[in-house]
C-alpha cells in the first residue's frame, strides 16, 4: 500500500502532469516558431526527474520516486488527450485509442525510470548520481543533436528551442554533480544512450508515421 506523503506527491504529480500535458497541446497550435516547444520529450521525463528528487529531499524511498515519475508522466498524457477532447472537441474513440495506447507505456515507464532516477541523484553519490544525471542528460543531448542533424539535412533552419535543449543536455552533468570524475562518467553516459536515443527516436517516428497512414 502507498504511505501517505506517496499518495500525496502523486496527486500534486498528476495535477503538474496534467498542466504540462495542456500546455504542450496548447503550444503545439501556435505559430510554427513556438510549435518545436511542444515537440520535445525532455520536459515530460524532467518532470519526473525533478519530483523524485524533491520526494527523495522529504525522506521517501526510492519507490515512492518511481511511483511519483510514472504518475506525473501519464498525467502529461492525460492532459495533452484531455485538452483536445475538452477544449478543441477533435480526438475521437479510435484516435484515442491508437495514440493512448502507444504513449502510456512508455509513459510508466520512462516516468518511473526518471523519477526513480531523480531520487538517485538527490540521495546518491559517486557513480550512481553521475549515471542518473548522464541519463537526464543523454535525453535532451540526444533529442537536441537527433533534431539538429535532422535540420542539417533539410532545408530548414536550425530552431533555437533545439539549440537551447541541446545545449541544457550538455550543461546538466557540469551544473547537478559537484566531482570532476563523477562529471565525465556523466558526460560518458550521455554520449553512450544519447546515441541509443537517437536510434530509439528514429524506430519511434517510424512507427509515428505507420499509425497516421490511413
Amino acid at each position: 500500500m502507498l504511505d501517505a506523503r506517496v499518495a500525496r506527491f502523486s496527486v500534486r504529480g498528476i495535477f503538474a502532469g496534467l498542466g504540462l500535458g495542456a500546455l504542450t497541446r496548447w503550444i503545439d497550435n501556435l505559430p510554427e516558431g513556438w510549435r518545436s516547444l511542444a515537440l520535445i520529450g525532455g520536459p515530460w521525463l524532467g518532470l519526473a526527474f525533478a519530483l523524485g528528487a524533491f520526494i527523495a529531499l522529504r525522506g521517501d524511498r526510492s519507490r515512492g520516486a518511481a511511483i511519483v515519475g510514472a504518475v506525473a508522466t501519464i498525467g502529461v498524457v492525460l492532459g495533452y488527450y484531455g485538452y483536445m477532447i475538452v477544449v478543441e472537441h477533435q480526438a475521437n474513440g479510435f484516435y484515442l485509442a491508437h495514440y493512448l495506447t502507444f504513449w502510456l507505456v512508455p509513459a510508466l515507464l520512462g516516468g518511473a525510470l526518471f523519477g526513480l532516477a531523480g531520487a538517485v541523484w538527490r540521495r546518491g553519490h559517486g557513480r550512481l548520481a553521475a549515471l542518473a544525471v548522464g541519463l537526464l542528460s543523454a535525453v535532451c543531448a540526444g533529442e537536441g543533436g537527433w533534431t539538429t542533424l535532422r535540420f542539417l539535412g533539410s532545408h530548414h533552419s536550425i530552431d533555437v528551442v533545439t539549440l537551447a535543449e541541446l545545449a541544457l543536455g550538455l550543461a546538466l552533468p557540469f551544473v547537478l554533480l559537484r566531482m570532476g570524475r563523477d562529471r565525465l562518467l556523466a558526460y560518458g553516459t550521455t554520449i553512450s544512450l544519447g546515441v541509443v536515443g537517437v536510434v530509439c527516436l528514429r524506430l519511434i517516428a517510424s512507427l509515428l508515421t505507420l499509425l497516421n497512414r490511413p
